[in-house]
C-alpha cells in the first residue's frame, strides 16, 4: 500500500529537522532576534537556506514520486493506459489512412498454410496465437506497421478479461545495449504518458488471479526491427529472447523486413512467424481504378500494369504503402501518368511517386485529405519539398531514422566541413573571450577583465574537447552533468572525483577572473564538495540518463536546474570562502566570479553547448533555405498532413521508403559535387544512378573508361550485366582481359554462368590466367570428367590443388595425398599436404616428417597431439622451447578453462612478448567468462610492445576490438590519439555505429591524409548507407 494510503502524506523526519532549523534561523535574522556583527553573514547565510531548502523540497520529492501500487490501484491505472491507447491508436488509424488502404492477405508459416484478411488479426492471435510470440515480415512497405497497430486496436476495442494490453512502439530509438525490453517500454511509456502512475509496475510485475495463469498487464509489440543499426540487431535479439523466456514465456510481437529475418533465423524459435504477401496486381488495378480522379488519364499505366506485372511499375506497386501514395497522387493536380511509363527502373518510379505525393500534401487548390482532415496552405509546396528534403539527407549523412535535433549538422551541405568547424570554433572562442572580459571589465574594473582573459584561455582545452568530440556516444544523450561533460576523458574514474575536479578547474578560473588567487581553487572545492554531499544525501544526480530521448524543453530545463544549483552553490561556497580566509578583503568579486563561472559552465555543459550548436547548425541552413525559420512549427504541420510520425519526443519520416526517396535527388547533386572535386564517390554516385537511370550510370561508367580509372572495366560490365545486355558485358570483357586480371576474373565467372564452355577450354588451354583453369576444372569434375581433371592437374600445380580441394569435399583424402605428392617443392603445396595428413589423422607420418625438418610438419603434428588427446607429448614439446607446441598446449588449457595454469605460465614471463601464446589464450579464456577488464589487461602490455616495435600487431588489433565492443569510446579515442591505428579504425566503426558520423568521417580522414588508401575506401563506404 502506498504511503498516501497509510493516512495521508508524511515527511521525512530529516526534512522536518532541515525545515524547522531553517525557519528558525529565518525568522530570528528576519526580527533581529539575533544580531551577528559580521557583516558578511548574510552572504553565507542566505544562499546556504537556498541549498537546504532545495535538499529538502528534493527528498521529499524522491520519497514521493513513485509510490507503489495495490492490485485495485494498477488494475485503475492499466484501465487508465487502455482508454489512452484506444485513443491514441484510433489517431494514428485516421491519421495515415488505415481504413482506406487495400486490403491485406496474410500467410501463416504453419503446416496448413492458412490465410487470412488483416481486420481478423486480432481474432487470429487470440484463436492460434495467444500466450506466445509473432514475428511479421515482409518487403518494405508491405504493411506491417498497419498490422501491428490494427493489432493493437483490436485487442483494446474489443478486450477480453485477464488480457494483456497490447503496446506499440518503434524499435528505432532502442539501446539494447544500454536497455531492456522491459525498460525500454516502461521508457516511451513514461514518454507518451507522463502522468500515468505505476508504470513500472505495469510492465515487469506479473498479474495475479486467484486460480489463474500468471499474466502480465501489458505485452509489447515491436514495430520495425530492421530500422536498429546493424552492429545492435544481434544484442536486440538476444534482448528479444531474453524477454520471451521469462515468467515462462511472455507474449511479444515483432515486425521486421524479410530480408532482416532470414538473416536472424534464429530469432525467437518458438514463436509463429507471419508473412505478408506482395498485392495481387489485378487487386491493385481494381483499387487504383476506384481511388484515382480521372481513371481515363490513368488508363496507360493500369494497362501497362497489367501487360508487366514484373516491370518497373508492377515491381513498384506491390505493396499498400506506394499503393497508397499513388491513389493520393491519382487525385492531385501535380502528376501527369504518361511519365511514369518513361521511367526505367522501380526506384525511379517510387521516387516520382513519392515527390508527387508530397507536393499534393501542400497543395492548397486541390487539398488532399491524406490525414483526413482539412490543413490551410501554410507552406508553398515546392518550399516544403526542399525542406523535408534536407531533414532526410541529414538522417542519410547520420545513417539514422530518428530525427535528434542536436544531431542537425553545422557544416551540412559544406564542401570543407573541417576548415568550417574550425573557423566556427575561432569565431565562438573569439566572441566568447570577448564578450566575457568585456563584461568583466565593467563590472570588476580593468583587473577583471585581464583576469577572466586567462580564465577563458583555461578553459578553452576541455571546451574544445567536448565541442569537437564525440559527446553523445550513446546516441542520445545531449545532457550530462557538467564535470562529465568537461572531463570526457575519465569516464573510469568515480563520479565524487569528477565533481572534486570540476570544482578545482572552475575555480582556478573564478579565482583568476577576480584577482583573488588561491581563494578561487578553494571555494571551487568547497563549491563541489557541498554537491557530494548533497548527492550523498539525496541520492540523485540532476542529468539524463544517456538512453533516454530528449526534447529541447526537457534540455532548457537541464541546463536551467543546473546553472541555478551550481549557481547558488558557488555563490555560497565562495562567500564561505572569502569570509574565513579572507575577511578584511572586499568578497563580491570572487563571489561575484565563481557564482558566474559555475553557473554558466553548468549550463554549457548539460545541454548548453547542445542548444547553442543546434540553434546556429539551423539558421545556418535557413539562410541556406534549405530549412524553415520556424522548424518545430514546420515539422508539427508535417505530422498533422501525415508526412512525419513521432517516436517518443523524436520524429521520424512516416515510412522509410518515403525518406530514403526523399534524399535520393539531393544526395545524387552531393555525390555529382564531390565528384567533380575529386572525391572517391564514384561508386556511390554509379550505385545510386543505377536506382534512378541506369542509362546515365552506364554514361558515366563509360567517361569513367574513357578517363582511364581502374576499374572502370568491371563497374561497365557489371552495369549492363545487370541491365540484361550479357553480350555487351562479354564484349567489353573480352577486349580487356589480357590486360586487366579482374576483367579477365570477371569474364571467366560470367562464361561459366553462360555456359559458354568451349570458350573457357580455349582461354584454359591457351595458358591465359589460372582461374579459366580453375573453373574448367570445376566445371569438368561436376560433370562428371574426373579423368580430364586429374589430367590437367598432374600437368598443373593449379589444377591440383583445386582437385585437392574437390577430393576432400568428396571424403577421398588419398586422392588428395596423391596429387600433393606431385608438387612438394613448393611451400604452399607442403603446408596443404601436411593439413591433409593431419585430416586423416596419420600421427606416425606427420612424426617423421617432422624429424626430418620438413617444412610445416611440427605445426600440423602438435595440432594433431592436441585434436587426438596425446597432452603429455604436447606438454614436453612445449617445454622444450617448441613455439608451435607451446601455441597448441595453451589453446588446449583454455580449452579445458584450465585458468590458473595459464595464470601461472603467464606469470613467469619476464618479457612483453614471452609467452604470448599463453596470455592470448588466458585473455580470451577470461574474455569467453566475462571478465572483459582483465582480458584487455592481460594483451595491453603486449599491445605496446608491438606498438613501439612495428607499429601494430595481433594484441593491439585484438584489444581494439574488444574495446569497440565494449563501446569504450574514450579508451579507444586514447590510443587512437598515440597514433595506434588499429583503435583508430575501431573507433570510427563504433562512432559510426552510434550514429557519430561526423567524428567518425574525421578519424578515418587523419588516416587517409597519412596516405592509408584503406582509410580512404572505408570513408566512400561511409556514404553509403543500407
Amino acid at each position: 500500500m502506498s504511503r498516501r494510503g497509510q493516512g495521508g502524506w508524511q515527511p521525512s523526519p530529516v526534512v522536518v529537522m532541515l525545515l524547522a532549523a531553517l525557519l528558525a534561523v529565518m525568522l530570528n535574522l528576519a526580527t533581529d532576534t539575533v544580531e551577528v556583527p559580521w557583516r558578511w553573514w548574510p552572504f553565507v547565510v542566505w544562499p546556504l537556506a537556498i541549498v537546504v531548502l532545495a535538499v529538502s523540497g528534493l527528498v521529499e520529492w524522491r520519497r514521493h514520486r513513485a509510490p507503489r501500487g495495490d492490485d485495485k490501484a494498477l488494475r485503475e491505472a492499466a484501465l487508465s493506459l487502455a482508454k489512452r491507447l484506444v485513443v491514441a491508436y484510433g489517431e494514428q488509424e485516421r491519421r495515415y489512412g488505415v481504413s482506406r488502404s487495400v486490403p491485406l492477405t496474410l500467410r501463416f508459416a504453419t503446416p496448413g498454410g492458412a490465410e487470412s484478411d488483416v481486420h481478423q488479426i486480432a481474432q487470429v492471435w487470440r484463436l492460434e496465437l495467444s500466450r506466445s510470440q509473432l514475428v511479421v515480415v515482409g518487403e518494405p512497405g508491405a504493411g506491417k506497421s498497419v498490422l501491428a497497430l490494427l493489432l493493437c486496436r483490436q485487442l483494446l476495442v474489443e478486450p477480453r478479461a485477464g488480457e494483456p494490453l497490447p503496446v506499440l512502439v518503434s524499435a528505432s530509438s532502442w539501446d539494447p545495449r544500454a536497455q531492456s525490453l522491459t525498460a525500454y517500454i516502461a521508457r516511451r511509456l513514461a514518454e507518451d504518458h507522463p502522468s500515468l502512475p505505476h508504470i513500472d509496475q505495469l510492465v515487469n510485475e506479473p498479474r495475479l488471479r486467484p486460480g489463474k495463469p500468471i499474466s502480465h498487464w501489458v505485452f509489447p509489440v515491436l514495430d520495425g526491427l530492421d530500422e536498429l543499426p546493424v552492429a545492435l540487431r544481434r544484442r536486440a535479439v538476444a534482448r528479444l529472447e531474453e524477454f520471451a523466456t521469462s515468467a515462462g514465456g511472455r507474449p511479444l510481437v515483432v515486425t521486421c523486413r524479410s530480408r532482416d529475418y532470414d538473416k536472424n533465423l534464429t530469432m525467437l524459435p518458438h514463436a509463429a512467424m507471419i508473412e505478408l504477401q506482395a498485392v495481387d496486381v489485378t487487386e491493385a488495378v481494381r483499387f487504383l481504378t476506384r481511388s484515382v480522379l480521372d481513371p481515363a488519364r490513368w488508363e496507360p499505366v493500369l494497362a501497362e500494369l497489367t501487360r508487366a506485372p514484373s516491370g518497373p511499375l508492377g515491381r513498384t506497386l506491390r505493396t499498400p504503402l506506394m499503393l497508397a501514395v499513388t491513389r493520393v497522387v491519382g487525385r492531385s493536380s501535380y502528376a501527369d501518368p504518361a511519365d511514369l511509363l518513361r521511367l526505367p527502373t522501380p526506384g525511379a518510379v517510387s521516387y516520382w511517386l513519392t515527390e508527387r505525393y508530397l507536393l499534393a500534401a501542400y497543395d492548397a487548390e486541390d487539398p488532399v485529405l491524406i490525414a483526413g482532415q482539412d490543413l490551410p496552405r501554410a507552406y508553398r509546396a515546392e518550399a516544403a519539398l526542399r525542406w523535408l528534403r534536407c531533414l532526410a539527407f541529414q538522417l542519410h549523412q547520420d545513417g539514422a531514422r530518428d530525427m535528434r535535433w542536436w544531431r542537425l549538422s553545422m557544416t551540412l551541405f559544406d564542401l570543407h566541413p573541417i576548415r568550417s568547424m574550425r573557423l566556427w570554433a575561432v569565431g565562438l572562442f573569439v566572441g566568447g573571450v570577448a564578450a566575457a572580459t568585456s563584461t568583466a571589465a565593467l563590472t570588476l574594473g580593468p583587473g577583471g577583465g585581464s583576469g577572466t582573459f586567462w580564465a577563458c584561455l583555461l578553459l578553452a582545452w576541455p571546451v574544445g574537447r567536448s565541442w569537437f568530440r564525440s559527446l553523445w556516444p550513446r546516441a542520445i544523450d545531449p545532457v550530462r552533468l557538467p564535470e562529465e561533460r568537461f572531463f570526457p576523458g575519465a569516464a573510469p574514474l568515480p563520479r565524487w572525483l569528477k565533481h572534486l575536479a570540476f570544482g578545482v578547474l572552475y575555480g582556478i578560473a573564478a579565482g583568476l577572473a577576480s584577482q583573488a588567487g588561491w581563494l578561487g581553487p578553494a571555494g571551487g572545492l568547497l563549491c563541489a564538495t557541498t554537491r557530494v554531499a548533497i548527492d550523498l544525501v539525496t541520492g540523485t544526480l540532476r542529468h539524463a540518463p544517456p538512453d533516454a530521448g530528449v526534447s529541447r524543453t526537457e534540455v532548457r530545463r537541464s541546463v536551467l536546474a543546473n546553472a541555478l544549483g551550481y549557481g547558488f552553490l558557488a555563490m555560497g561556497s565562495f562567500a564561505v570562502t572569502a569570509t574565513l580566509f579572507a575577511p578584511s578583503a572586499n568578497p563580491v568579486p570572487i563571489v561575484a566570479a565563481g557564482t558566474v563561472t559555475f553557473a554558466a559552465g553548468a549550463a554549457l555543459g548539460s545541454g548548453g553547448r547542445a542548444l547553442l550548436t543546434f540553434r546556429l547548425a539551423h539558421w545556418r541552413l535557413a539562410v541556406l533555405r534549405q530549412l524553415p525559420w520556424r522548424l518545430s512549427r514546420f515539422l508539427e504541420d508535417a505530422y498533422d498532413r501525415a508526412i512525419l510520425r513521432k517516436n517518443g519526443p523524436l520524429w521520424q519520416f512516416r515510412h522509410a521508403r518515403i525518406q530514403d526517396d526523399l534524399h535520393a535527388k539531393v544526395r545524387l547533386r552531393w555525390l555529382r559535387t564531390l565528384a567533380e572535386r575529386g572525391e572517391p564517390v564514384e561508386q556511390q554516385l554509379l550505385t545510386l544512378l543505377e536506382r534512378l537511370d541506369p542509362g546515365q550510370a552506364i554514361a558515366l561508367a563509360r567517361r569513367r573508361l574513357d578517363e582511364g580509372a581502374p576499374d572502370a572495366v568491371v563497374a561497365l560490365a557489371g552495369l549492363l550485366r545487370r541491365q540484361g545486355d550479357i553480350d555487351g558485358a562479354l564484349a567489353l570483357l573480352r577486349e580487356h582481359a589480357q590486360t586487366d586480371v579482374e576483367s579477365r576474373e570477371l569474364l571467366v565467372h560470367m562464361l561459366r554462368d553462360s555456359g559458354s564452355i568451349e570458350e573457357l577450354r580455349r582461354m584454359a588451354d591457351a595458358g591465359r590466367g589460372g582461374v579459366a583453369e580453375e573453373e574448367l576444372a570445376r566445371w569438368l569434375w561436376e560433370r562428371g570428367e574426373k579423368a580430364e581433371v586429374r589430367r590437367r592437374a598432374s600437368e598443373n600445380p593449379a589444377i591440383a590443388e583445386v582437385l585437392v580441394d574437390l577430393s576432400r569435399e568428396q571424403g577421398d583424402l588419398d586422392l588428395a595425398l596423391a596429387m600433393f605428392g606431385r608438387h612438394l617443392d613448393a611451400d604452399w603445396y607442403v603446408r596443404r599436404y601436411m593439413n591433409v595428413l593431419r585430416e586423416r589423422g596419420d600421427l606416425e607420418t606427420l612424426r617423421r616428417h617432422a624429424e626430418e625438418g620438413l617444412g610445416h610438419a611440427k605445426n600440423a603434428l602438435v595440432v594433431l597431439l592436441r585434436e587426438q588427446g596425446h597432452i603429455e607429448e604436447l606438454r614436453r614439446r612445449s617445454a622444450a622451447g617448441d613455439s608451435s607446441a607451446e601455441r597448441e598446449y595453451a589453446l588446449w588449457l583454455r580449452e579445458q578453462g584450465d585458468l590458473e595454469a595459464l595464470k601461472s605460465w603467464v606469470a613467469s614471463s619476464t618479457t612483453p612478448y614471452e609467452n604470448w601464446d599463453a596470455k592470448w589464450e588466458l585473455a580470451t579464456l577470461l574474455w569467453e567468462r566475462g571478465e572483459h577488464r582483465d582480458a584487455i589487461e592481460v594483451l595491453r602490455g603486449v599491445a605496446s610492445a608491438e606498438y613501439w616495435d612495428n607499429g601494430y600487431g595481433y594484441a593491439g588489433r585484438q584489444v581494439a576490438r574488444w574495446l569497440r565492443e565494449l563501446g569504450d569510446v574514450d579508451e579507444l579515442r586514447r590510443r587512437a590519439g598515440a597514433h595506434h591505428d588499429d583503435a583508430a579504425y575501431e573507433l570510427a566503426e563504433l562512432l559510426w555505429e552510434t550514429g557519430d558520423v561526423d567524428e567518425a568521417v574525421a578519424v578515418l580522414q587523419r588516416l587517409a591524409d597519412e596516405g592509408d588508401r584503406g582509410a580512404l575506401r572505408r570513408l566512400a563506404e561511409f556514404r553509403e548507407v543500407d
